[in-house]
């Protein structure tokens, strides 16, 4: 009778090893799947924005209007929105209203394509930094013509 007591010992206590390495595997798999998943997206995000590029083209002072005409062109490979609530534009760092954007809706500007800007500012912009952001964070400067 000692021998079936102890081999029932046995199996209880592989039973309960047995559980318990099952469950630490479930918890450790659904952690490691979450994590797996938000460095996924942070990664797809930052080749995402690494591969958003443009570049101010031209900017020139219209004297007739006291506007800004602007012109930037996508030069990375990944399209991005340009519209005018997408975009901030700043002359001599103050913030600068971007009123038109003549590429048309859905204003997705892709790769290799340009857009015009007419901006406005409350003071005379001649001879001035213009910096233009997209929702990204990215920026790029012109200095603007007369």
């Amino acid at each position: 009778m000692k021998g079936v007591s102890s081999i029932i010992e046995v199996i209880l206590v592989l039973l309960i090893v047995v559980a318990m390495v099952s469950l630490a595997y479930t918890w450790f798999s659904g952690l490691f799947g979450d994590i797996m998943k938000t460095v996924g997206a942070a990664i797809t995000r930052g080749a995402t924005v690494m591969s958003t590029r443009f570049k101010v083209e031209a900017a020139r002072y219209n004297t007739t209007s006291g506007k800004v005409n602007a012109v930037i062109r996508n030069i990375g490979s990944q399209s991005f929105n340009a519209s005018a609530e997408k975009l901030a534009a700043y002359i001599e760092e103050t913030n600068s209203a971007v009123d038109e954007v003549d590429i048309g809706a859905p204003y997705i500007l892709t790769g290799g394509s340009l857009a015009k800007l007419i901006i406005s500012n409350s003071t005379e912009s001649c001879s001035k930094n213009l910096r233009i952001t997209i929702e990204t964070g990215l920026a790029d400067s012109k200095f603007i013509d007369c």
